[in-house]
Formats: structure tokens, sequence, C-alpha cells
């Protein structure tokens, strides 16, 4: 069963994301190590100095060796990255999300400037990719619209002509999500 060992990190939930994604069940081997599938003995470092992230297969030469965050992605992904990277050359295998699998897609969208930019960097499928932007624009123009509406509500105090009570914000939630859910039916 392939190990990943931890070396100057404790980042176990990305590398347990890819490795369900590649092998399925994933189990703890120790304080700074994960082992996930049953097919090989294979041990796999990931390493962090600094802000420098390299990932490597034990005896595998520089086939299987990743060493880089020049895009200065934060750490934890880069850390990700380089284990899905890894993975999929070694088992000459893909999937639809490329490595963000267990993120919100549209969460890492709207930090790149285009759907190509995001297969670039994530190994996201194309039409993965253009979905998850389209889909985070969607999102903030509901948000904004909706954020917009209530907040001007609350602002006016009023619903449907009515006067809602002035209470403290904590209590105020049914009367809030009613205008809220209102102005979203209007949407």
């Amino acid at each position: 069963m392939p190990t990943v060992k931890m070396i100057g990190h404790e980042y176990a939930f990305p590398i347990a994301d890819i490795l369900r994604l590649f092998y399925g069940e994933c189990t703890r081997a120790g304080s700074s190590a994960l082992s996930a599938g049953y097919d090989s003995e294979m041990i796999i470092y990931s390493k962090l100095s600094g802000d420098f992230v390299s990932t490597w297969i034990e005896g595998k030469g520089d086939r299987f060796r990743y060493m880089e965050n020049k895009e200065k992605f934060p750490v934890k992904r880069e850390v990700k990255r380089q284990l899905y990277l890894l993975l999929s050359s070694l088992l000459d295998r893909t999937y639809p999300w490329g490595s963000l699998t267990g993120i919100r897609p549209t969460v890492v969208a709207r930090e790149v400037k285009s759907a190509k930019e995001l297969s670039e960097k994530y190994f996201v499928r194309e039409d993965k990719a253009l979905l998850a932007m389209e889909t985070a624009l969607y999102e903030d123009r509901i948000l904004s619209l909706l954020l917009l509406t209530c907040f001007a509500d609350i602002l006016e105090c009023r619903f449907a002509g009515a006067v809602v009570p002035t209470v403290p914000l904590s209590h105020r939630t049914l009367p809030h999500s009613s205008i809220c859910l209102s102005h979203m039916q209007r949407l």
C-alpha cells in the first residue's frame, strides 16, 4: 500500500483527498504519514522547507520528482497539486476536477483569470473549468443582488409595507430571513 510521509508539514487532509481519489480508503500510518490502497509498498515523500514544496517517490529517480512553487500557490494547495501530478503521471490516470477534490471549485475559480488558467494550474478538465468559472460568476451576481436587496430592506426596516420591529440582530433572524427569501423569489 502506498504511503505518503510528510516532512516539515502536517497537511494530512489535502494528501488524504488525493490518496482517496486514486486509491480509495486512506488511513493514518503514524504521526506524519498516510497509507492507501493495497497494490504496492511504495513510499512517497512530501516535504516542505520554507515555502518550497517537493514531492517524490523513493527510488524512482527524477521522473517522479516535483519541486516547485514558482506560482506561489498557498502551500497547502501546492502539496496537493504535486501529489496529484505525481500519482496522475505514475498511474496514467486523470480526473475531471484535477487536484480540486475536496475544494469548492468556485472558490478557486475566483482567484484565477480564466478557465484556461484554472485548467493549467490545477489540472481541471476544460469543460469543468468553464463550468466553475461560469458558476462563480452566477454565484457572485446572485449574492450581490441578494445582499443589496436585503441590506436595503434592513436599512428601511420594512417588509411588504409593514415596519419590522427594531430588535437586536441576533433576535431578528426570522424577519431578515423572510425578507431575503422574498427577494430571492423575485430574482
